[in-house]
């Protein structure tokens, strides 16, 4: 392969990569619980070339997207807080 084609395919996989962990990410609940939840949707998007502003869009709208819209500020532990299982 020519470097062209290697750096081409290094890119392509590192933008499936990506691709893949923000749609695993949560499923999988591999949250940082430092992070709230559109902080931790945001964390993979930080390998791509997007503006923080448009991180934090794209991360609200897939949130919203799967009926969290009213937990995007809350972090992983809390929930166990509200239930006494922390």
């Amino acid at each position: 392969m020519s470097c062209s084609a290697v750096r081409l395919w290094t890119l392509l996989l590192a933008s499936t990569r990506i691709a893949a962990i923000c749609w695993i990410h949560l499923p999988g609940f591999y949250l940082l619980p430092t992070l709230c939840a559109v902080e931790n949707v945001q964390a993979p998007m930080l390998a791509t070339r997007n503006g923080a502003g448009n991180r934090e869009e794209r991360a609200e709208a897939l949130l919203r997207e799967v009926g969290l819209e009213h937990r995007m500020r809350q972090h992983p532990n809390d929930s166990l807080r509200e239930n006494g299982n922390a």
